[in-house]
């Protein structure tokens, strides 16, 4: 999980999605940090989100996935201390937030070693690698830009004028969300 805004900004938590066997009509998923992320509803030992405030029963007809992501993402965005499973990150928060700040970035540091040094043993473990600014930049330019963009002129053998002509061929991004749409309509959690 990325937070790319407020007090966790740059954090990259790793996290486990486990989902009952007889979802949907289960309880709700637990979402369990693995690494030790320090926020108030984020248990210290065991890394359990506290889902319970948000999700105290789980509904097939109104629940999903994507309700419990946005949940633990959001969490990041605004800190709630009413209901916690951590009291240390909860009383820090709210009598001083200076020391709690250093305790994120710690948090943040250490979950980033994780995610960037993952168990050679789980083979379901999502690699990722260091960012490389210049990379993304030439990567973005080849995907974004237009492949050929011109001026030409046209001649009208009528008024014996010429007109510019403005020709734009699309995007390599626009080219494959015709091939396919649905990747068109998708958009950011």
């Amino acid at each position: 999980m990325f937070v790319r805004t407020g007090m966790y900004q740059g954090a990259v938590f790793k996290f486990t999605l486990s989902i009952p066997m007889n979802y949907p009509d289960g309880g709700c998923p637990a979402f369990d940090f693995q690494a030790g992320v320090f926020h108030p509803l984020v248990h210290a030992e065991t890394g359990e989100l506290d889902t319970k405030k948000e999700f105290q029963r789980w509904r097939r007809d109104v629940n999903h996935l994507r309700n419990l992501f946005l949940y633990a993402r959001n969490i990041f965005y605004s800190i709630d201390t009413a209901h916690t499973l951590n009291g240390e990150a909860a009383r820090l928060y709210t009598s001083d937030p200076d020391k709690y700040r250093g305790r994120v970035q710690e948090s943040i540091t250490s979950c980033l070693q994780v995610v960037l040094n993952p168990d050679p043993s789980d083979s379901h473990s999502v690699k990722l690698g260091e960012w490389h600014a210049e990379v993304m930049r030439a990567a973005r330019r080849h995907i974004f830009e237009p492949e050929v963009a011109y001026l030409c002129w046209r001649a009208d053998t009528h008024t014996h004028t010429h007109t510019a002509v403005h020709v734009r061929v699309r995007t390599r991004l626009e080219q494959f969300t015709d091939q396919w749409p649905v990747l068109g309509q998708a958009k950011h959690l």
